[in-house]
């Protein structure tokens, strides 16, 4: 595991439909910009209002895409450089520069561009890129090969501490019981809830469907109020579930000792897709959630039974992972798309986490705060990993990062994450790509079992 400062990195260089169907235009071979690959601005710049960005993103791309369709390569290039200046840094962007560049006959610019999207860790396929063929042999291209190679290695450490042997579990949220240990695990096919304890025993925690319980995905235990949160939401991946029914989502809380279910609030509009993915607690008992299809965060209020809005739905993009700073002001949510967005509570206001370039914060599912820091379980585009997020004093900008656990033997898109003991504890391998059309599972051979992995805080 180690620390990277930013200065000693810098180069010369499942929800949203919608967004999702729009990006689809793009040529066959470009692999698309979906809703889950856009970013955050650059640590120089000054924090970003957010909220009107992403449908001028996505004009700026589908304009990049027709104008590469069409054979116009410096309109190409000037509408990515658009896109970028929206969301700076973004990874896919700068390689679509570089593709720009590269067919507009700019090979210098392209090279540079292709090392400052190798610099970021994602995965970029060198052989299937025919735009950037021109740079074969280059120093660029020598270089980008080897930085990609260096980020598709395994890295930090991690130990597998408890199993799930369902085949068709398929994993997403957990929570740990600081008072019993016990670790609790929810399914998104499934819809139960697993409690794993001590001695590695697996049993129902809450069986599967109960009081109208539907797929499971984040988890929050509440010790001091003996409870266990749960976002819940029909999707066409659980078992039996259909399109019809992606209206229906909410919040349950179960006695952690029992499992009885002592709350159930449901989101009231039944007229659009929604589904609450995440939540967080604070200290007086108010859970606030995510709602990934319409890009809102909710809030229920301790006591009251009813959903308050934090952010209207529309303004974020494909909002999941959340987490509130220590202080009780700041709401962190990870937008899958957009890196993560910082919501002042007091005042409404929201605002892009500033990143240095080569730090990439987007793709992040799971979120977590851990003193003064951000843990991120990132699963897109090679970053399969966990790791922290060093903050400045503002709590705006991340000045450093140390990947705890990356691309390790058994890893398979991990999820999310929780603090135990002095460390995080993360589901490993979630195998949400088994998922086909329609919802479909796919099986898998041979039978593997899901891991709940452990690594050490740095």
């Amino acid at each position: 595991m180690r620390r990277i400062p930013s200065s000693t990195m810098r180069m010369t260089r499942l929800f949203v439909p919608t967004l999702a169907l729009a990006l689809a235009l793009a040529l066959p071979s470009v692999p698309p910009l979906t809703a889950q690959e856009t970013a955050a601005p650059p640590a120089e710049a000054a924090p970003a209002a957010v909220g009107s960005l992403s449908p001028r993103v996505l004009d700026a791309y589908r304009a990049a895409m027709a104008a590469r369709q069409a054979g116009v390569f410096g309109v190409y290039r000037e509408r990515v450089a658009e896109a970028l200046d929206l969301e700076p840094g973004h990874p896919l962007l700068l390689l679509h520069m570089a593709r720009a560049c590269a067919l507009h006959g700019d090979t210098l610019q392209a090279g540079d561009w292709l090392l400052r999207t190798a610099a970021t860790g994602v995965r970029i396929d060198l052989s299937a890129e025919p735009d950037l063929a021109v740079l074969r042999g280059t120093p660029s291209w020598t270089t980008a090969a080897g930085l990609v190679a260096l980020h598709a290695a395994p890295e930090g450490l991690a130990e597998t501490v408890a199993r799930i042997d369902e085949p068709d579990y398929m994993p997403e949220g957990i929570a740990a019981d600081p008072v019993t240990g016990d670790i609790f695990v929810g399914s998104l096919h499934l819809r139960k809830i697993v409690r794993l304890s001590a001695d590695g025993a697996a049993r129902d925690f809450v069986p599967a469907g109960r009081d109208g319980l539907d797929s499971v995905v984040g988890l929050k235990v509440d010790a001091d109020r003996r409870l266990l949160w749960a976002c819940s939401g029909a999707s066409v991946q659980m078992r039996g579930g259909t399109p019809a029914d992606s209206s229906r989502t909410g919040l349950y809380a179960f006695d952690l000792d029992s499992g009885r279910t002592v709350t159930r609030v449901m989101l009231s509009d039944t007229t659009r897709s929604q589904f609450l993915n995440d939540c967080c607690l604070g200290r007086d008992g108010d859970v606030y959630a995510t709602d990934s299809m319409q890009g809102g965060v909710y809030v229920l209020r301790a006591g009251t039974g009813r959903f308050e809005t934090v952010v209207e739905p529309g303004v974020l993009v494909g909002s999941n992972g959340i987490v509130l700073s220590d202080d009780g002001r700041r709401l962190y949510v990870t937008e899958y798309a957009l890196g993560i967005a910082v919501i002042d509570l007091p005042t409404g206001d929201i605002a892009r986490l500033q990143h240095p370039e080569e730090i990439a914060i987007c793709y992040a599912d799971g979120l977590l705060w851990h003193q003064g820091s951000l843990i991120v379980v990132q699963n897109d585009r090679g970053l399969d990993r966990v790791a922290r997020l060093y903050l400045d004093d503002t709590g705006l900008r991340v000045v450093g990062m140390t990947v705890l656990a990356a691309r390790l033997p058994g890893f398979d898109e991990p999820t999310t994450a929780t603090l135990a003991g002095g460390a995080c504890l993360f589901v490993a391998n979630s195998e949400l790509n088994r998922f086909g059309p329609g919802g479909r599972l796919r099986p898998v051979e041979p039978r593997r079992d899901f891991l709940i992995m452990r690594t050490p805080l740095q």
